[in-house]
């Protein structure tokens, strides 16, 4: 009779119709393939249900007349080359209720055909799988056991996909749901398709979303992140342990929420994310199994994090970081609900198709960087801007643009590093006194002065002093000495402006400006109460050439440049501003981005904004870049 009333049951989900509540007084093993199938539903939908139903009634008997699990295994070799995971996952839902009440050898012969199938079919979790399908309990079931992961690479896209329009739809779908600064929408981009793009990258970027309190959208990038990037795996807090386990198994884009919670009280979980970063030093070293084995995980992974405050300073090395802010009132974008994930697979499998075509020059590229960029600033960038130039249009400028807002601020390089940031102010100092000698005490009360720096509380709470001065400077190989100082008492120790030359050059160069002697202007800071002001650190910025601050001259041409007016007000605002500054210039004309950004500034414009505009009026963006805080926009 149980057995009736369950095949009753099934033919109702054979039916179309979803599971219902399971029928009650079903004994053990019939009352555990209901529930398999329930969640077969749950997972897969309609079809991978009846599969289960299906499944179900093909079990091979022994002579005794009870389940034979090793037989089971056809239930999964059963399927066609063409299977879908979900084909695969309604077939191991079937085995795990199967195998009831099978002995350990039973256990361990299916375990072993499972795996080799798993294997061929080119699964990559298969030992997973294997445990979770014979763990006793099918998976979602089971109470405290938790619940197996399954990614899936997107199936490409059946035809050549255009690059730019790509990235296009991409920038439109982040901004859709986002609020974010200026050049990020266009940054995140060409993160989500370097995911499908990584095997062809040496450098795999941490694209960190960053704020000072909570409620400024991190998760909701993050959400959004999760249904456009490559074999997403979102995780609330984790060690490092499930962290390389999970990089090496799986292979994901791994996405970390909270990351404050976690990331500053583990330095080894850190570590991991750092090696992370480059395919050279994509590896951690541990002991494995009962044995002890020494073995190499491979950790070479993209990963998203988000979190309140700031990055550790080795880490912010690594990363693209996104300051986040709460939204402003009257600001409005569309909320982000799960079900928007399944109108975006299309966009995911036209990245893949899109990574897969262009695989070979990706690997190749060697694309330009913009001069406002550090070294490591630079590695950063360089897999993104090659996604960019790759694509083309107005990629390649709005790419550079992006770079220079996020990251191209050469006089804030050193701010994750307190020796490097000593190193800058020093130097600041000894240009603002004009002076080749200065004594220990005379510069620790300069720095002390510096409210926004770190000196005021450099150690437990207490200010800089002369002794933690020269401790903080023996790494350079910078020590005081007595020297004779005009107006010091004779023996007076301190630091001659020669003593930091190697130094600086090598750690904390002077801004090009000052570099070259030329003046460059600076955007001046406003204070509190409105009016204009220095904040202590009067770095300018200045425009630099593509061609000649990269060191990668490109192809010259005569370009007929055109100038925007300055002075344009639309009725509707900024936005409106934008348009009908675009709407000036005749459509197939070339504008160089210098003029973008000066008139985005003058206009109160965001400068994503006006790069919109003008590509949408026919205006082809070229020139020089800009570097440095003029980049900043408004």
């Amino acid at each position: 009779m149980t057995e009736k009333r369950f095949a009753e049951w099934c033919q109702n989900v054979r039916d179309g119709n979803p599971p219902g509540d399971v029928p009650p007084g079903l004994d053990a093993s019939v009352q555990r393939k209901a529930e398999a199938v329930r969640v077969a539903f749950d997972d897969d939908g309609t079809e991978a249900a009846v599969r289960a139903c299906d499944a179900f009634g093909l079990e091979l008997r022994s002579a005794d007349g009870t389940t034979a699990p090793e037989n089971g295994l056809h239930l999964l070799t059963g399927l066609g080359d063409d299977a879908t995971l979900a084909d695969v996952g309604g077939a191991l839902h079937a085995i795990a209720a199967s195998v009831n009440g099978a002995d350990k050898l039973s256990r361990a012969l299916l375990r072993e055909g499972i795996l080799r199938e798993l294997q061929a079919r080119g699964i990559g979790a298969a030992a997973t799988m294997a445990d979770a399908a014979l763990g006793g309990q099918t998976p979602g079931v089971g109470v405290g056991q938790g619940a197996p992961v399954f990614l899936e690479t997107p199936a490409p896209w059946d035809e050549a996909v255009d690059g730019a329009d790509m990235l296009d739809e991409l920038a439109a779908v982040v901004r859709r749901f986002c609020v974010l600064p200026d050049g990020a929408a266009d940054a995140i981009a060409l993160w989500v398709v370097h995911t499908y793009c990584v095997d062809g990258a040496d450098i795999t970027p941490r694209l960190a979303l960053t704020s000072p309190t909570k409620r400024c959208g991190k998760t909701t990038v993050l959400s959004v992140l999760g249904a456009l990037v490559n074999r997403p795996l979102i995780a609330s807090n984790a060690t490092s342990a499930v962290i390389f386990r999970g990089i090496e198994a799986f292979k994901p884009t791994l996405l970390l929420d909270e990351a404050d919670t976690f990331l500053a009280a583990r330095d080894e979980l850190r570590g991991v994310l750092n090696a992370g970063h480059s395919r050279t030093t994509g590896f951690v070293l541990r002991c494995d199994g009962d044995d002890h084995e020494p073995r190499l995980f491979g950790v070479f992974t993209p990963v998203a994090i988000a979190m309140i405050g700031a990055l550790p300073d080795t880490l912010a090395d690594r990363s693209l970081e996104v300051g986040m802010e709460r939204k402003a009132k009257g600001v409005e974008v569309e909320r982000w609900r799960v079900s928007h994930a399944e109108g975006l697979i299309s966009t995911c499998r036209r990245c893949a198709r899109w990574a897969a075509d262009n695989h070979d020059t990706l690997r190749d590229a060697d694309p330009v960087v913009p001069a406002a960029l550090g070294d490591r600033c630079a590695d950063n960038w360089r897999p993104l801007l090659a996604i960019a130039d790759t694509a083309g249009g107005v990629w390649p400028a709005r790419a550079c643009c992006a770079a220079s807002l996020l990251s191209g601020h050469p006089d804030d390089d050193s701010d994750g590093d307190r020796s490097v940031q000593l190193l800058a102010d020093i130097r600041d100092t000894f240009e603002e006194c004009a002076v080749e000698r200065i004594a220990s005490a005379d510069l620790v009360d300069a720095l002390v002065a510096m409210e926004e720096r770190p000196y005021p509380e450099w150690t437990r709470g207490a200010p800089l002093t002369a002794r933690g001065l020269a401790r903080a400077l023996s790494g350079f190989r910078i020590r005081p000495r007595r020297l004779r100082i005009p107006g010091a008492t004779a023996g007076t120790r301190g630091y001659e402006r020669g003593d930091f030359s190697k130094a600086w050059e090598q750690y904390a160069p002077p801004p090009a400006a000052l570099a070259t002697g030329e003046q460059a202007p600076h955007a001046p800071h406003v204070n509190g109460d409105g009016a204009q002001g220095d904040s202590g650190k009067r770095h300018g910025a200045q425009r630099v050439a593509h061609s000649e601050a990269s060191g990668h001259p490109r192809e010259h041409r005569d370009v007929a440049h055109v100038a925007l007016p300055s002075h344009v007000v639309g009725e509707d605002g900024p936005a409106d501003a934008a348009k009908l500054l675009a709407g000036l210039l005749p459509a197939g004309t070339e504008l160089h981005r210098e003029e973008v950004f000066a008139r985005a500034r003058e206009q109160g414009i965001s400068v994503d904004a006006l790069f919109r505009a003008t590509e949408d009026a026919g205006v082809r963006v070229v020139g020089a870049v800009w570097t440095g805080r003029a980049c900043d926009g408004p």
